[in-house]
């Protein structure tokens, strides 16, 4: 898109925070020409910004991504909470059949494993539909 010369220029001044003079004395270049080559390559981008929407594009990208990621630690938590269940569901049962009585407290752990589970399989769904949504955009 810019040549070496121009992209050098641009992110010194851009990325690197030079100013106009610093960059002209370290070049050899008047701070006019500078001034000129970065207003040039401002225009340039912009027209391919506007053309490509690269930017636009990233940036709901990125977005989807930072989505993916805050359902991804809830999936930890689920899963080790219905390995919890599951490992409580043993344990009641195992005190069922010792006492010969049902127990209040397995019923209630299986709703919370079906519960867990139903979260985790709603969260993976809204995985799937976000990675399908960036897929569809590069």
């Amino acid at each position: 898109l810019l040549t070496e010369h121009q992209k050098s220029i641009y992110e010194d001044f851009v990325l690197q925070d030079l100013s106009l003079g610093e960059i002209a004395e370290e070049r050899g270049i008047s701070r006019q020409g500078v001034h000129d080559l970065v207003k040039r390559c401002d225009r340039l981008l912009t027209g391919y910004e506007d053309k490509l929407h690269l930017l636009e594009r990233f940036w709901s990208i990125r977005e989807k991504l930072e989505q993916i990621d805050r359902l991804i630690p809830q999936e930890g938590c689920a899963c080790k909470g219905a390995e919890q269940i599951s490992v409580n569901r043993k344990n009641d049962h195992a005190e069922q059949v010792s006492a010969g009585s049902e127990n209040d407290s397995a019923a209630q752990a299986g709703s919370g494993g079906k519960r867990a589970y139903e979260r985790r399989e709603a969260s993976f769904q809204e995985i799937r539909q976000l990675l399908d949504e960036i897929l569809k955009e590069l």
